[in-house]
């Protein structure tokens, strides 16, 4: 597995044999998209943390905006593991 390349998207083969390995990594899941996200950290004194929160809120898509890109996304899956949205 490369650096960077999501669990869900690697093939069951691929992945780890061992139970206790296995469980830790779909402890990540979350719904059909699996372990598919991007986190981000801030570090700092005296931070808002409610205003930081709202100005991010209003970069994510909504549950329309991410419909069309499933459409969309399924006519083109991803070209390295054949994957195809809601597998």
């Amino acid at each position: 597995v490369d650096e960077g390349e999501w669990w869900a998207a690697i093939p069951d083969e691929e992945w780890p044999e061992e139970g206790p390995q296995r469980q830790a990594l779909l402890a990540d899941f979350r719904g059909k998209h699996g372990d598919r996200r991007q986190e981000i950290v801030f570090i700092g004194v005296d931070m808002d943390q409610e205003a930081i929160s709202a100005l991010l809120d209003t970069c994510l898509v909504n549950k329309e905006e991410m419909a069309q890109y499933e459409i969309k996304a399924a006519a083109a899956p991803d070209p390295e593991h054949g994957f195809k949205w809601g597998n």
